[in-house]
């Protein structure tokens, strides 16, 4: 699934940590990586303005360009990347829009990048850029802590694991093909693990005019029990060939991200006995189906980003909502 794969990168050692995960997508994939540094464009002309600042300006940006271009092709002998195919890009202007319109002019299924750059970085800041690609970006991204952990222990030979959050919307599962196709490029040549998380939040068990559902408490989560097994099986039929560890599990809460980051950092409700172990990732959609029973996906997925200490694959939905 991840043919072409984009690191923007902002100078910094911080942002480089992006570069063994990707390195290990696009060797199991046998795709390309993309390495982009974007020089901000600072030349503001004014009403008036002197010809000799603004050839000062023009030749500093020129200047950064070609650093910026040097850098990048620095990168590109890093031993992680050996073998692989990778380009490079530079462009200016302001980060966020110029990654996304880089998105829209190329094949490109997976961007990487870390959460926050040098804060001493001289052009941009990506920690500055993440929240806004992270929000409209139409392909999916994977948001990786700038600690050791984004490392993910990557050395080793065994099954990584996403959580997935669902909300009971069509939309959520969104996630499930992403994630899927992560987890296994992450796991080869062993088959990759999904966890479908279900937050049965208190609403559900009241109608649109806030009365009692029908049935009891142990009914309704059977019900909800019955969705993410399905969802599970459904997921399975899918994507037989990948051969993947699917466990299910419904959590009642009323915090939803709390919830989710919780049981993937902490609790896990016993987890490692269904032979998934360890979760190194948590998947959710940007957004989801709104409404009395279900959550709104697009501030989870924000909670979510700001307290989670894993890696963060974001997924926009492409379908319209219901």
């Amino acid at each position: 699934m991840f043919q072409h794969i984009m690191v923007p990168l902002d100078g910094s050692q911080q942002a480089e940590r992006a570069l063994p995960i990707a390195a290990r997508i696009a060797r199991a994939s046998k795709g390309s990586l993309l390495l982009v540094n974007i020089v901000t464009d600072t030349i503001e002309y004014g009403l008036y303005p002197d010809k000799n600042a603004i050839a000062q300006q023009e030749e500093r940006l020129t200047i950064d360009y070609d650093a910026a271009t040097y850098y990048l092709k620095g990168v590109t002998y890093k031993e992680e990347l050996a073998g692989l195919d990778v380009k490079v890009e530079v462009l200016s202007g302001e980060p966020a829009g110029k990654i996304l319109s880089l998105v829209e002019s190329q094949p490109i299924d997976l961007i990487i990048m870390c959460r926050h750059g040098a804060t001493d970085a001289k052009h941009w800041t990506l920690g500055r850029t993440v929240q806004k690609v992270a929000q409209h970006c139409p392909v999916p991204v994977l948001l990786a802590p700038t600690s050791d952990v984004a490392s993910m222990q990557l050395k080793e030979q065994r099954s990584f694991c996403a959580l997935v959050g669902l909300d009971g919307s069509p939309m959520a599962e969104e996630a499930f093909l992403p994630a899927a196709n992560l987890v296994t490029a992450l796991s080869m040549p062993v088959p990759g693990a999904l966890c479908l998380v279900h937050v049965m939040m208190p609403k559900e068990r009241e109608g649109k005019q806030g009365t009692q559902a029908s049935g009891s408490g142990e009914q309704i989560k059977n019900t909800a029990e019955a969705y993410v097994q399905d969802a599970a099986d459904r997921l399975g039929r899918m994507l037989p060939d990948l051969k993947l560890s699917i466990t299910t599990r419904v959590i009642p809460s009323d915090d939803v991200a709390r919830s989710l980051v919780s049981f993937a950092e902490h609790d896990r409700e016993g987890a490692g006995t269904l032979d998934m172990g360890t979760i190194d990732m948590i998947a959710l959609v940007t957004h989801g189906r709104s409404g009395i029973k279900r959550w709104v996906m697009g501030s989870i997925a924000e909670r979510v980003l700001v307290s989670t200490k894993l890696p963060l694959l974001l997924v926009r939905p492409q379908h319209k909502k219901a």
